[in-house]
């Protein structure tokens, strides 16, 4: 999950879009791996998926801290910067992850939406 490194004296666009596409789908598999679904590792991932039922407002922050959590423990390659939960009803009744991070290694600050 974490294989790539950038040469410092080689960074080129390419190897940026990479890392931050590696990053970004490091986060969707963190966000959306329960806990406790990965026999020899039972603390990765979160439990996101347990207030997918539950949007009302008293929840939104503990969606924010759990997805804080899980992403300060498993993405060691990034800064979090905020996490913003908002409801979306265009499917359904979901919400929208949205982080702001910065890439360590590059000091690019990003956002990505999860859905």
């Amino acid at each position: 999950m974490y294989a790539l490194k950038l040469n410092p004296e080689e960074k080129d666009l390419r190897q940026i879009d990479n890392l931050i596409e590696d990053i970004e789908q490091s986060i969707t598999i963190i966000l959306l791996t329960p806990k406790g679904s990965k026999i020899f590792e039972p603390e990765f991932g979160s439990d996101l998926l347990n207030y997918i039922d539950k949007l009302a407002p008293q929840y939104i922050p503990r969606i924010v801290a759990e997805v804080w959590r899980a992403i300060q423990r498993w993405e060691p390659r990034v800064n979090l910067l905020k996490v913003e939960v908002k409801p979306t009803f265009e499917d359904g009744y979901k919400f929208a992850v949205i982080l702001t991070y910065e890439v360590k290694e590059l000091n690019i600050r990003t956002q990505v939406v999860k859905v």
